[in-house]
C-alpha cells in the first residue's frame, strides 16, 4: 500500500509542475518498463520546454506564448 501511494505522489509532483505523465500509480508499482519509461520521457520533455513558469502559491501553470517574447 505504501509503494501505491509514493507512486501517487511521484506522479502528482510530476503533473504538479507541468508534465503530461500518463502512467497511472499501477504502472509505477508493478514496474511496467515502458510506462516507466515514459515517465521519465514525459518529465525530461517537461524540462526542455521553454517560457513555462509555476507559480507555486497558486499552484497553476503559466505558459507564455512565443508572440510575447521579446529578444
Amino acid at each position: 500500500m505504501e509503494k501505491h501511494e509514493n507512486a501517487k505522489y511521484a506522479l502528482t509532483s510530476g503533473r504538479k509542475i507541468g508534465a503530461r505523465l500518463y502512467a497511472l500509480p499501477e504502472h509505477i508499482t508493478e514496474v511496467d518498463q515502458k510506462m516507466v519509461m515514459t515517465v521519465f520521457a514525459c518529465l525530461m520533455a517537461r524540462d526542455f520546454m521553454p517560457n513555462v513558469h509555476v507559480d507555486d502559491d497558486k499552484e497553476n501553470v503559466e505558459i507564455t506564448s512565443l508572440s510575447k517574447i521579446t529578444c
